[in-house]
Protein backbone atom coordinates (compact mmCIF):
# COMPACT_ATOMS: atom_id res chain seq x y z
CA UNK A 1 0.00 0.00 0.00
CA UNK A 2 0.95 3.62 -0.45
CA UNK A 3 0.27 6.41 2.01
CA UNK A 4 1.28 10.05 2.46
CA UNK A 5 4.15 10.30 4.93
CA UNK A 6 6.52 12.95 6.20
CA UNK A 7 4.42 15.97 5.42
CA UNK A 8 2.60 14.59 2.43
CA UNK A 9 5.21 12.61 0.51
CA UNK A 10 4.24 9.05 -0.34
CA UNK A 11 6.19 6.00 0.71
CA UNK A 12 5.78 2.40 1.71
CA UNK A 13 3.83 1.59 4.85
CA UNK A 14 6.03 -0.25 7.35
CA UNK A 15 3.46 -1.79 9.69
CA UNK A 16 6.14 -3.08 12.06
CA UNK A 17 7.04 0.54 12.85
CA UNK A 18 3.45 1.43 13.75
CA UNK A 19 2.38 -1.31 16.17
CA UNK A 20 1.02 1.05 18.81
CA UNK A 21 -0.78 3.58 16.64
CA UNK A 22 -4.31 4.61 17.60
CA UNK A 23 -7.49 3.81 15.70
CA UNK A 24 -7.90 7.43 14.44
CA UNK A 25 -4.35 7.22 13.04
CA UNK A 26 -5.16 3.98 11.18
CA UNK A 27 -8.48 5.39 9.99
CA UNK A 28 -6.73 8.40 8.51
CA UNK A 29 -4.09 6.13 6.96
CA UNK A 30 -6.73 3.99 5.25
CA UNK A 31 -8.46 7.10 3.92
CA UNK A 32 -5.22 8.50 2.51
CA UNK A 33 -4.23 5.12 1.06
CA UNK A 34 -7.55 4.62 -0.73
CA UNK A 35 -7.49 8.16 -2.11
CA UNK A 36 -3.88 7.77 -3.29
CA UNK A 37 -4.70 4.47 -5.01
CA UNK A 38 -7.67 6.02 -6.80
CA UNK A 39 -5.58 9.00 -7.91
CA UNK A 40 -2.88 6.68 -9.25
CA UNK A 41 -5.48 4.67 -11.16
CA UNK A 42 -6.84 7.90 -12.63
CA UNK A 43 -3.41 8.75 -14.05
CA UNK A 44 -3.19 5.38 -15.79
CA UNK A 45 -6.76 5.21 -17.03
CA UNK A 46 -7.83 3.44 -20.22
CA UNK A 47 -11.24 3.01 -21.86
CA UNK A 48 -12.14 -0.02 -19.78
CA UNK A 49 -10.90 1.60 -16.60
CA UNK A 50 -13.13 4.62 -17.10
CA UNK A 51 -16.25 2.49 -16.78
CA UNK A 52 -14.92 -0.39 -14.67
CA UNK A 53 -14.12 -0.49 -11.00
CA UNK A 54 -12.97 -2.62 -8.10
CA UNK A 55 -13.75 -3.43 -4.47
CA UNK A 56 -11.33 -3.91 -1.61
CA UNK A 57 -11.08 -5.17 1.97
CA UNK A 58 -7.83 -4.34 3.78
CA UNK A 59 -7.07 -6.02 7.12
CA UNK A 60 -4.30 -5.09 9.55
CA UNK A 61 -3.52 -6.98 12.77
CA UNK A 62 -2.04 -4.89 15.57
CA UNK A 63 -1.42 -7.04 18.64
CA UNK A 64 -4.82 -8.40 19.64
CA UNK A 65 -6.62 -5.79 17.51
CA UNK A 66 -7.81 -6.07 13.92
CA UNK A 67 -8.25 -2.88 11.87
CA UNK A 68 -10.29 -3.20 8.68
CA UNK A 69 -10.94 -0.77 5.84
CA UNK A 70 -13.36 -1.60 3.01
CA UNK A 71 -14.24 0.02 -0.29
CA UNK A 72 -17.55 -0.59 -2.05
CA UNK A 73 -19.54 -3.66 -0.94
CA UNK A 74 -16.64 -5.99 -0.20
CA UNK A 75 -17.36 -7.58 3.17
CA UNK A 76 -15.22 -9.07 5.92
CA UNK A 77 -16.89 -11.84 7.95
CA UNK A 78 -15.30 -13.54 10.96
CA UNK A 79 -16.25 -17.17 11.59
CA UNK A 80 -16.50 -18.37 15.20
CA UNK A 81 -17.24 -21.87 16.44
CA UNK A 82 -19.89 -22.18 19.17
CA UNK A 83 -19.66 -24.70 22.06
CA UNK A 84 -22.12 -26.94 20.19
CA UNK A 85 -19.78 -26.85 17.16
CA UNK A 86 -22.02 -24.52 15.11
CA UNK A 87 -20.31 -21.91 12.94
CA UNK A 88 -21.33 -18.37 13.87
CA UNK A 89 -20.71 -15.44 11.46
CA UNK A 90 -19.66 -12.02 12.76
CA UNK A 91 -19.83 -9.29 10.11
CA UNK A 92 -16.91 -6.90 10.58
CA UNK A 93 -17.64 -4.31 7.87
CA UNK A 94 -20.61 -2.31 6.58
CA UNK A 95 -21.54 -2.67 2.90
CA UNK A 96 -21.19 0.77 1.31
CA UNK A 97 -24.41 0.69 -0.71
CA UNK A 98 -26.66 3.63 -1.69
CA UNK A 99 -29.51 2.54 0.59
CA UNK A 100 -27.75 3.07 3.92
CA UNK A 101 -28.73 6.48 5.42
CA UNK A 102 -25.34 8.22 5.36
CA UNK A 103 -24.66 7.21 1.75
CA UNK A 104 -28.22 8.10 0.69
CA UNK A 105 -27.83 11.63 2.10
CA UNK A 106 -24.53 12.09 0.28
CA UNK A 107 -25.91 10.85 -3.05
CA UNK A 108 -29.13 12.85 -2.80
CA UNK A 109 -26.97 15.97 -2.45
CA UNK A 110 -26.20 15.60 -6.17
CA UNK A 111 -28.76 17.54 -8.20
CA UNK A 112 -31.22 15.62 -10.39
CA UNK A 113 -30.20 12.20 -9.09
CA UNK A 114 -33.25 10.07 -10.02
CA UNK A 115 -33.00 7.43 -7.31
CA UNK A 116 -30.90 6.26 -4.41
CA UNK A 117 -31.32 2.52 -4.93
CA UNK A 118 -28.51 2.72 -7.48
CA UNK A 119 -26.08 5.36 -8.64
CA UNK A 120 -27.46 5.96 -12.15
CA UNK A 121 -25.37 6.53 -15.24
CA UNK A 122 -25.01 10.26 -16.03
CA UNK A 123 -27.21 11.55 -18.87
CA UNK A 124 -28.59 8.06 -19.52
CA UNK A 125 -31.81 6.46 -18.29
CA UNK A 126 -30.11 3.31 -17.05
CA UNK A 127 -28.66 2.15 -13.73
CA UNK A 128 -24.95 2.30 -13.09
CA UNK A 129 -23.78 0.83 -9.78
CA UNK A 130 -25.58 -0.73 -6.81
CA UNK A 131 -22.88 0.53 -4.48
CA UNK A 132 -21.78 3.97 -3.36
CA UNK A 133 -17.99 3.72 -3.21
CA UNK A 134 -15.38 2.10 -5.42
CA UNK A 135 -11.93 2.34 -6.93
CA UNK A 136 -12.03 3.59 -10.54
CA UNK A 137 -15.56 3.86 -12.05
CA UNK A 138 -14.49 7.37 -13.09
CA UNK A 139 -17.55 7.87 -15.30
CA UNK A 140 -19.55 8.05 -12.05
CA UNK A 141 -17.17 9.94 -9.76
CA UNK A 142 -19.16 13.15 -10.10
CA UNK A 143 -22.47 11.39 -9.48
CA UNK A 144 -22.12 9.78 -6.07
CA UNK A 145 -19.32 7.20 -6.23
CA UNK A 146 -16.21 7.73 -4.11
CA UNK A 147 -13.09 5.71 -3.34
CA UNK A 148 -13.04 6.38 0.44
CA UNK A 149 -15.23 4.60 2.86
CA UNK A 150 -22.64 -9.27 -5.38
CA UNK A 151 -22.32 -12.15 -3.58
CA UNK A 152 -24.28 -10.83 -0.61
CA UNK A 153 -27.43 -10.37 -2.69
CA UNK A 154 -28.03 -14.12 -2.78
CA UNK A 155 -26.05 -15.66 0.10
CA UNK A 156 -26.21 -14.88 3.82
CA UNK A 157 -23.19 -14.55 6.09
CA UNK A 158 -24.03 -17.95 7.62
CA UNK A 159 -24.23 -19.60 4.21
CA UNK A 160 -20.90 -18.09 3.17
CA UNK A 161 -18.93 -19.22 6.22
CA UNK A 162 -20.37 -22.74 5.98
CA UNK A 163 -19.49 -22.95 2.28
CA UNK A 164 -15.93 -21.77 2.96
CA UNK A 165 -15.60 -24.13 5.95
CA UNK A 166 -16.69 -27.07 3.79
CA UNK A 167 -13.83 -26.55 1.31
CA UNK A 168 -11.26 -29.37 1.47
CA UNK A 169 -8.45 -26.81 1.29
CA UNK A 170 -8.15 -23.03 1.32
CA UNK A 171 -6.99 -22.80 -2.28
CA UNK A 172 -10.42 -23.94 -3.57
CA UNK A 173 -12.63 -22.09 -1.06
CA UNK A 174 -13.14 -18.99 -3.23
CA UNK A 175 -14.01 -21.00 -6.34
CA UNK A 176 -16.48 -23.10 -4.33
CA UNK A 177 -18.12 -19.93 -3.03
CA UNK A 178 -18.41 -18.44 -6.54
CA UNK A 179 -20.04 -21.64 -7.82
CA UNK A 180 -22.65 -21.55 -5.04
CA UNK A 181 -23.32 -17.86 -5.68
CA UNK A 182 -23.71 -18.45 -9.43
CA UNK A 183 -26.32 -21.13 -8.85
CA UNK A 184 -28.14 -18.93 -6.33
CA UNK A 185 -28.20 -16.02 -8.80
CA UNK A 186 -29.68 -18.18 -11.55
CA UNK A 187 -32.30 -19.58 -9.18
CA UNK A 188 -33.27 -16.19 -7.74
CA UNK A 189 -33.28 -14.07 -10.90
CA UNK A 190 -34.00 -16.65 -13.58
CA UNK A 191 -31.47 -15.44 -16.15
CA UNK A 192 -28.68 -17.46 -17.71
CA UNK A 193 -25.22 -16.01 -17.42
CA UNK A 194 -22.52 -16.89 -19.92
CA UNK A 195 -19.95 -19.31 -18.54
CA UNK A 196 -17.16 -16.92 -19.50
CA UNK A 197 -18.58 -14.30 -17.15
CA UNK A 198 -18.29 -16.63 -14.19
CA UNK A 199 -14.88 -17.89 -15.31
CA UNK A 200 -13.68 -14.29 -15.31
CA UNK A 201 -14.22 -14.21 -11.57
CA UNK A 202 -11.33 -16.66 -11.29
CA UNK A 203 -10.34 -17.18 -7.69
CA UNK A 204 -12.29 -14.24 -6.37
CA UNK A 205 -15.14 -14.71 -3.91
CA UNK A 206 -17.25 -11.92 -5.37
CA UNK A 207 -20.05 -13.09 -7.68
CA UNK A 208 -21.97 -9.92 -8.43
CA UNK A 209 -23.50 -9.64 -11.90
CA UNK A 210 -23.97 -6.15 -13.31
CA UNK A 211 -25.93 -5.79 -16.53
Amino acid sequence: MLMPQNGGSRGDVHVEDNQNMSFPWWEGTFMRCFTAIDEKLAKNIDTDGFHGGSTSVSVLKQGDQVIIGNVRDSRAVLCRRAPDNRLIPVQLTVDLTPDIPREAMRIFAVEEDPTVNRVWMPKRDCPGLAMARAFRNFCLKDYGVASVPDIWDVLTNSEVINIVASAPKRSVAAKLLVNHAARAWKYKYGFKNQKEEWDALGGFSRANFES
